[in-house]
């Protein structure tokens, strides 16, 4: 999986934010499937604009709940 780890390891939490509705679906098949090692979380229903960027808190509890910031720079 030379996107998430090009030297085959990786050592920090890799995010995939998705628009749709499919993030748990698609973070199955990338860990199950394409043998993805290596914290993962998928997070869906972002919905991201240039020149956004995202800050992710820690996991909650009920798990599965994740507190995001989408913030917007603005250069003059």
């Amino acid at each position: 999986m030379s996107f998430a780890a090009p030297a085959r390891r990786r050592d920090q939490l890799l995010v995939l934010m998705i628009d749709g509705d499919i993030g748990r679906g698609l973070g199955q098949i990338i860990v199950r499937e394409l043998g993805l090692e290596g914290e993962f979380m998928s997070i869906d229903g972002v919905q991201l604009r240039e020149p956004d960027f995202v800050d992710v808190g820690e996991m909650l509890d009920p798990p599965g709940v994740v507190p995001m910031v989408i913030k917007s720079l603005l250069f003059s």
